[in-house]
């Protein structure tokens, strides 16, 4: 659809750059779910999936929307350092 509309404007396709919200579980999360929730093995999945859409980028937002579940500054550093550890390579920016 949009792909249609840019040619149709003569304009080129923009790009594909979702923001995911990232909840690490332990666990796998029963029933339907976002993508960025739950596994690092289902994160990295979700971003691959992404990718395979065609997303040239991906925000990984790491604040829960709701104060009471704001953690700190260094808790949104260590979930930032485990995804490049674990899931994001930091040099490509591609899937680990």
């Amino acid at each position: 659809m949009i792909s249609e509309e840019a040619e149709r404007e003569q304009r080129p396709v923009p790009a594909l750059v979702p923001r995911l919200q990232i909840r690490v579980t332990d666990a796998l999360l029963s029933g339907e779910r976002p993508a960025g929730h739950g596994t690092i093995d289902r994160i990295r999945a979700d971003l691959a999936e992404l990718g395979e859409l065609g997303a040239t980028h991906v925000l990984l937002d790491v604040n829960p929307d709701t104060p009471a579940e704001r953690g700190t500054a260094g808790d949104d550093r260590r979930l930032l350092e485990l995804l490049v550890n674990k899931v994001v390579d930091p040099v490509t920016g591609g899937v680990r």
